[in-house]
């Protein structure tokens, strides 16, 4: 039970439980409200004490992608933007496969996982996720 040392906290749950929520109790909750920028930050202040070489797994390709981009943020520098080019092909069917990327270019699902523009700076970690010839 993790409000066992809370008492506040497991009253406040005992009352909500049944249904007899007071303005104090609203009050306490809305105090120790957090946003989500507040958790971002601390997880990107604590993911830059950590070993060079950890690995941050996460559920989503989306909050994969926000935590990029918040750790991106806090570095000083330029962003750079590498537009990516995804054609390995015989000199005769490139037409036809530029055809079939172009309407693809915002469905990284059906690119092999290779996003149109990545953004980086000077000193980030980057992780291929591709094998590359």
């Amino acid at each position: 039970m993790r409000q066992r040392c809370d008492n506040t906290y497991r009253e406040i749950l005992s009352r909500i439980r049944i249904g007899l929520v007071t303005d104090s109790d609203i009050n306490v909750l809305l105090s120790r409200k957090s946003s989500c920028d507040e958790r971002l930050n601390e997880l990107c202040t604590y993911m830059n004490q950590l070993p060079v070489d950890t690995i941050c797994l996460l559920p989503t390709c989306y909050l994969c992608t926000t935590l990029n981009t918040a750790m991106l943020d806090k570095i000083d520098g330029d962003e750079i933007l590498l537009i990516t080019d995804d054609v390995d092909c015989a000199p005769a069917m490139e037409k036809k496969v530029y055809k079939i990327l172009k309407d693809k270019n915002e469905k990284v699902s059906e690119t092999a996982g290779i996003e149109r523009v990545i953004a980086i700076k000077i000193g980030a970690k980057v992780m291929i996720r591709r094998n590359i010839d």
